[in-house]
Order: C-alpha cells, then sequence, then structure tokens
C-alpha cells in the first residue's frame, strides 16, 4: 500500500499508481485500505490506465492564489480506460462546452494533482 508521497513521485514520473480488490477486482485512486465497493482488505497497487473520456465536469473561474494565472480551468470526472474514475484538470480547455465523452489522456501530475489534456 502506497502513501501519499510515493503516489506524487509515481505522478511525477508518468504514472497513475492506484489499488485494485484482488476479491472483486474493482480499481480506485483514493488511498484506502479497504474496498470502496465490497469492503475487501486484500488489496494491491496497480498503475491505472492514461487515457480515458469526460464523464462530467465544471469549469472554475474563482480559483486558488497558484492556479490564478489558470483560470478559468476545468475540472473533470474522468472514467479511465480500466474502468476506475479519476478527477482532474483539462490542461487545454478551450471554453468548448460539449465535452461529455471526449477523450483525454494523462500529462502530467504532481502536488498541484491530476493534469489530463484532451485529444
Amino acid at each position: 500500500m502506497h502513501n501519499v508521497q510515493e503516489y506524487i513521485n509515481s505522478l511525477k514520473n508518468g504514472k497513475i499508481i492506484g489499488f485494485e480488490c484482488n476479491v472483486c477486482h474493482h480499481r480506485w485512486l483514493t488511498i484506502l485500505n479497504y474496498c470502496p465497493i465490497c469492503g475487501s482488505n486484500d488489496i494491491k497497487d496497480v498503475e491505472l490506465s492514461k487515457s480515458g473520456k469526460i464523464l462530467s465536469f465544471t469549469i472554475q473561474k474563482v480559483v486558488p492564489t497558484q492556479l490564478q494565472d489558470k483560470a478559468p480551468y476545468l475540472i473533470a470526472i474522468i472514467q479511465l480506460d480500466d474502468g476506475s474514475k479519476v478527477q482532474a484538470r483539462i490542461e487545454n480547455f478551450n471554453n468548448n462546452t460539449d465535452l461529455i465523452g471526449k477523450e483525454v489522456y494523462f500529462e502530467k501530475g504532481g502536488e498541484e494533482g491530476l493534469i489530463f489534456k484532451l485529444l
């Protein structure tokens, strides 16, 4: 089971490390000691997919000070190709509001979280 710093380091190295339940095979990103679906604590670290599709999104116009130069930006819920879901900032947002179902790819990450790009 990895910790937050190991997760951040994996993002900096181009990998999204999450978890998979050895019982029901559900995959997720949040650090938990048990499967959120079946409750099993038989879990392992796995590398999650780097591509997926936008399920939902919001446009952030009021943003933290450290992201002022990025505003407005888009935060999306993404269903990765392996079935897991993540929240990420979309780097190349162009004010298009027809984004549901659009394909995205993991660009980078670190302390600022996950950053994806529209394909």
